[in-house]
């Protein structure tokens, strides 16, 4: 996790993104429950790099 922080902290400067995630429902739930990791992290990162929105699409 550490290291998708400091990739996407690189993008402190750059102009708006849209990141859209699709297909977490089909996976298997081992890695169905690693995306809430994730997604705690994006939610983190939008935090400090507010150019950068993730939306959760089912």
């Amino acid at each position: 996790m550490d290291a998708l922080w400091d990739l996407l902290r690189d993008y402190a400067e750059c102009p708006p993104i849209a990141v859209k995630i699709t297909g977490i429902e089909t996976m298997p739930k081992d890695l169905q429950n690693y995306m809430d990791k994730v997604l705690e992290v994006f939610i983190d990162v939008h935090g400090e790099v507010p150019q950068i929105h993730f939306e959760v699409i089912s």
